[in-house]
């Protein structure tokens, strides 16, 4: 036969073949071997060796047994005379080129056959090839390549490769021993490198996976032949799908019309991305067929439209757990859902078109049901004035039941509104017109005050009228205003500001018992019909109070009444043709009277006196004027004291310029000009006067 076969585990060694050319008789040694005394230069007849003839040029220490000599033909060995083993101090060794030529075989009766490769025989780096689990057949092994005792290259019966692993479970497995492992492929020239992954058959469908050239450092991955890469990674890291120049950490470039698709195993497909319906970015809903989400070139963005006109529009209801704040910091919604919205718009406006509306209460009794307290800054539009509802059928009946129902503001549209009966004022209300448009007449049914608080119970706080027309068509009504407090109750903080109050049956203005009252803007005309009690503006018991900026003119009596005044100041106040006199203070204390005019008045212009035996102190005029009037220009007088008047003044007047009556005390009258009918100042029973520059 033509192989070698030796039975057990072959060792080759790697010492040079010149050492040891031949075969001596101490490397072959077994029961069936030829020794050194049985080959000699003659013929050798021995029932080891037959059917031929070994001669000495055939094996000698310096010769070597080739292929020749050992053959299938008749000088063959047989099986039986086959090497069986080499203990540890033989060796097989190659020829002197280094090679053996022809078939090796090794085998072993044991499960697993080994082929150790080592420089020395005692390095223990052995490297082995080793079969394994041989006993079932040459199908049923493993082939093991070991280095150094460990195996690291394992090939299965069914061709499956392991490195690193004794059980691959695919063609190549490749597992570390270390936390960290490599698999490494390198080209060989400045380029990149590349894997290919193709299916079976040559119908072009397989990929690359490969490294850039030189410089480049990227991954990228191709479909087939095509020469772009569908999915790169940069050497910083980015990823680019579509593109091989990713700008960001993950960028996709899907084209003109393409977007990200997204699938779900329940059929609820999604496209997200630029262009998606229409030109901007969009979240598109497949199943349905229909765009979800949309943001244009623009930036409006579009809920359930394709086309917002606006930076937000939504098709459809919008509910919301918290609350929307616009940017001034104004904001709706109380965290509650609702299906479906009452409320309508009309361009920038917003309308309830039925039912009431309830702020702290589900069910509101009125048009606007507010349930608790609240401040109102701007104004609350009223109707219109030919409200007919709530139990009278007229105006006050409406007005009165928002009074009563606690509304704080109300505001009358321009226009008529004609009562038959009393307003009666409660605290923390204003009553606000459109300037004198806004009017008030109380009808000639009307016996009452028209817009009133009188003097029984509590006072009131925090009132405002302001910015209308109060007027009466009958002289029956006693007061078109008329605000009393008492003595144990007062009024606080009222103002009356830009009316126009006429034609009133008794006084036009009436307030009494008040702290904190302002009076200004006003104009009040024509009333009362009492030519001594009955006043344009009557105030009685009024602690710190502002009067500026009146016209008083044709009171029945005076002009301006004041009686019990303390800490009042009157400014630009023009008392003209009034019945009696222009302004008269009487039993009251620290008033000033400034820039203000008395003129043409039926009897004395400024009159400060006593009443009831109660004298007015601390009384000062300054940069007053008193023209014209049926009497003296000012009267001071029926004792009291403290008296200054200074830069006045009085003109043509019936009588004096300053009239001191009745003993007053401590005036002082300087830089008054006088030139008046009877004379400049009437001194008459005043003690400590001091008259100062006087020009008469």
């Amino acid at each position: 036969m033509s192989k070698l076969s030796i039975l057990g585990s072959l060792l080759l060694l790697g010492l040079a073949p010149t050492a040891y050319a031949g075969i001596t008789a101490t490397d072959l040694t077994c029961t069936r071997c030829v020794s050194a005394s049985e080959i000699v230069n003659s013929s050798i007849g021995s029932s080891h060796i037959v059917n031929g003839t070994i001669v000495n040029a055939d094996i000698s220490s310096t010769a070597n047994i080739s292929s020749s000599k050992i053959n299938d033909g008749s000088g063959s060995l047989l099986d039986a005379d086959f090497f069986d083993s080499l203990d540890s101090s033989q060796f097989l060794r190659s020829d002197q080129s280094g090679t053996i030529s022809g078939d090796l075989t090794i085998s072993g009766s044991s499960s697993e056959v080994t082929f150790a490769i080592e420089n020395t025989g005692t390095d223990g780096e052995a490297w082995l090839i080793r079969s394994t689990d041989n006993s079932s057949g040459h199908g049923g092994g493993k082939l093991v390549f070991d280095i150094g005792g460990v195996a690291k290259t394992t090939i299965t019966s069914d061709g499956n490769v392991g490195i690193g692993t004794t059980s691959p479970s695919s063609l190549l497995d490749i597992t570390g021993t270390t936390t960290q492992s490599s698999f490494i492929m390198k080209s060989g020239t400045d380029g990149g490198a590349a894997m290919r992954l193709e299916r079976y058959g040559s119908d072009g469908n397989f990929f690359y996976i490969e490294t850039g050239a030189a410089n480049n450092d990227t991954l990228a991955f191709h479909r087939g032949s095509s020469p772009y890469a569908d999915l790169v990674i940069g050497n910083n890291g980015y990823i680019g799908i579509g593109t091989q120049d990713a700008a960001k950490p993950l960028t996709i470039d899907a084209g003109a019309n393409d977007a990200l698709y997204l699938l779900s195993d329940s059929s609820d497909d999604w496209y997200l991305g630029p262009n998606v319906a229409a030109t901007g970015f969009g979240i598109y809903d497949v199943t349905q067929t229909a765009s979800r989400f949309h943001i244009t070139t623009d930036g409006n963005v579009g809920i359930g439209t394709t086309s917002p006109s606006e930076k937000l529009v939504v098709d459809g209801n919008i509910e919301a757990t918290g609350t929307i704040c616009d940017g001034t910091g104004a904001c709706i919604g109380d965290g509650s859902s609702s299906s479906s919205s009452a409320w309508s718009t009309s361009s920038s406006d917003i309308y309830y078109s039925s039912g009431n509306v309830g702020i702290g209460t589900s069910s509101p009794s009125s048009t606007l049901d507010v349930e608790g307290d609240f401040s109102i800054k701007d104004e609350i539009a009223y109707p219109d004035p030919s409200l007919d509802d709530h139990s009278n059928s007229s105006t006050e009946g409406t007005i009165q039941y928002y009074i009563d129902q606690g509304y704080g503001n109300i505001h009358l549209q321009p226009g008529e509104y004609s009562i038959d009966d009393q307003i009666t004022l409660n605290s923390n209300l204003t009553i606000e017109g459109s300037g004198w448009d806004s009017k008030i007449v109380m009808s000639t049914n009307s016996t009452a005050d028209g817009i009133a608080k009188d003097g029984s119970g509590n006072g009131i706080n925090n009132v405002i009228l302001k910015d209308f027309l109060i007027e009466s068509e009958s002289s029956a009504v006693t007061n078109c205003i008329e605000i009393e407090g008492s003595d144990s109750d007062r009024n606080t903080s009222i103002r009356i500001e830009g009316l126009k109050v006429q034609n009133c049956g008794e006084n036009g203005i009436h307030v009494k018992g008040t702290n904190q009252l302002i009076i200004s803007n006003i104009v009040v005309y024509n009333c009362g019909t009492d030519t001594e009690e009955d006043h344009n503006i009557y105030l009685r018991r009024i602690n710190n109070a502002t009067i500026s900026n009146v016209v008083s003119t044709y009171a029945a009596a005076n002009g301006f009444n004041g009686n019990d005044l303390d800490g009042v100041s009157i400014t630009n106040y023009i008392a003209r043709d009034n019945g009696f006199r222009g302004i008269r203070v009487s039993a009251s204390s620290r008033v000033t009277i400034s820039n203000s005019q008395a003129i043409d008045n039926g009897e004395i212009g400024f009159m400060i006196q006593e009443e009831d035996g109660d004298y007015s102190y601390n009384v000062a005029l300054s940069g007053c004027v008193a023209y014209g009037n049926g009497g003296s220009g000012i009267r001071l007088g029926s004792g009291g004291a403290y008296y200054t008047v200074t830069g006045c003044v009085l003109r043509n007047n019936s009588e004096y310029g300053v009239e001191l009556y009745s003993s007053p005390s401590d005036v002082i009258i300087d830089a008054t000009v006088f030139d008046n009918n009877t004379s400049g100042t009437y001194t008459g029973e005043t003690s400590s006067t001091i008259i100062g520059d006087i020009a008469t």
